[in-house]
């Protein structure tokens, strides 16, 4: 099974720009070049506006389907600390492990 997992190689080691590949993980690394500010404008104009539209209409799709563990407007400041700690622990605990692999 093919999976994509974003990267960036600095000092000849790639930086996974968020989730990493499982430790163990056999990967191939295919490089993507940017094109220039103005080609990437040209190719968002030539998308049609029904495309765009069918991406947010995918997108509240998704989100109906997967609805949020919780309402952050109904969260305590206590109960939303305790959420951004926990993620910032986990982003830690995954650059900690692609670190030593």
């Amino acid at each position: 099974m093919l999976r994509a997992f974003q990267g960036i190689v600095e000092q000849d080691r790639v930086r996974w720009i968020g989730i990493a590949p499982p430790g163990g993980a056999r990967i191939q690394v295919v490089e993507q070049e940017l094109p220039s500010v103005e080609e990437q404008e040209a190719r968002l104009l030539a998308i049609p506006p029904e495309e765009w539209q069918r991406a947010f209409e995918e997108f509240i799709q998704f989100s109906r389907d997967h609805p949020a563990k919780a309402d952050i407007s109904e969260l305590s400041d206590q109960e939303l600390a305790a959420l951004v700690h926990q993620v910032r622990e986990e982003i830690t605990a995954e650059k900690n492990r692609v670190a030593d692999s």
